[in-house]
């Protein structure tokens, strides 16, 4: 099955209001207020035991307490300036409202060149020095598994046909997504059952600094680039314990999906270097095991990575499927 990429917009529109930044003289009184509308957030309680992972989707965007963070820049001449009085700007949904809200509103300034970078969860361990200009943001998926995203754009109201209409704002997966299934060959008898009892990931990085922005080897404003740190070759990740039943391949519910909650749990992205699957089954004397490479040399951002795991007595057949995230969009209005 192919999946749609996923974009997450948060919009930003323009309403007249009191209050601005104050850091630029060229701002007037008269010149309309920056404010926000809301396309695909997801819920800030999101994050869970490392083997069942919550992913954005529509009916987990208008949740209320929802927050995001969010860096903001002009350059007015030869100067740049900061948007927000104070940075990160949270942004905060109320559902009574049916709005995100933040405090004191922000002007444009009409013949600005302008520069948004944010994320969410607003609670992700964004380093000190970011900006408008770069995201730096540390992740352990040890300790946490929440839905990181993140996005840019730019805009001169004075230039572009948008003006300071709303600004569309595509939010991007910043993790990879990793799934496991499991089934029998087909060529065992049908009616044969097994079932799944642990499973857990090794020789991988757990921990990484994800940084967005443009870089010494990248000059795009919108790169995506992980860090990675503290390899491992003894811990067990993503360990998984229960029993799931499984079956024959062509019989009906042979095929059974690990990992709790939506079937996934996010990974840092990576090259891959003697990854390995591991797992134990009802009827199994010993440990399977299995490469996670296989075809596979890097878990991407913003991809899922279904690997489909077959067993036919001691040996295991391993199938990689790469899908995008689906796409996912809301029309409720947010001013901020």
């Amino acid at each position: 099955m192919i999946m749609r990429k996923e974009t997450v917009y948060i919009i930003l529109s323009a309403i007249c209001i009191t209050a601005s930044c104050g850091k630029d003289k060229n701002v007037n009184e008269t010149d309309p207020m920056l404010t926000f509308d809301s396309a695909a957030l997801v819920p800030e309680e999101g994050i869970h035991e490392s083997t069942k992972s919550t992913v954005t989707d529509s009916a987990s965007l208008k949740t209320n307490g929802n927050t995001i963070g969010i860096y903001g820049s002009y350059t007015y001449g030869s100067t740049t300036y900061q948007v927000f009085d104070s940075e990160p700007q949270i942004l905060t949904y109320s559902a009574s409202d049916n709005a995100w809200s933040y405090s004191p509103l922000a002007k444009w300034n009409l013949t600005a060149h302008y520069t948004f970078r944010a994320y969410f969860p607003s609670a992700a361990s964004v380093q000190s020095e970011s900006s408008a200009d770069m995201l730096a943001i540390d992740y352990k998926t040890t300790t946490e598994q929440y839905d990181l995203l993140v996005a840019y754009t730019t805009r001169y109201p004075a230039g572009d046909a948008e003006g300071t209409s709303t600004v569309n704002l595509p939010f991007r997966h910043a993790l990879s997504g990793l799934r496991f299934t499991i089934k029998l060959k087909n060529t065992i008898p049908a009616g044969t059952t097994d079932a799944i009892t642990n499973l857990y990931v090794k020789n991988i990085y757990p921990v990484g600094t994800l940084v967005f922005g443009k870089d010494e080897d990248s000059q795009k404003q919108d790169s995506l680039k992980w860090m990675t740190s503290y390899f491992s070759s003894y811990n067990k990740y993503y360990q998984w314990t229960g029993e799931k039943t499984f079956g024959v391949d062509g019989q009906p519910g042979a095929e059974q999906t690990v990992f709790d909650g939506d079937g996934l749990v996010f990974v840092i992205p990576q090259t891959l270097s003697g990854a390995t699957v591991n797992f134990t089954t009802r009827n199994s004397t010993s440990v399977y095991s299995a490469p996670l490479y296989n075809g596979v040399s890097t878990w991407q951002p913003g991809k899922i990575y279904t690997y489909n795991l077959t067993i036919s007595g001691s040996a295991i057949k391993v199938d990689v499927s790469i899908m995008d995230w689906s796409e996912l969009k809301s029309n409720v209005d947010i001013y901020l």
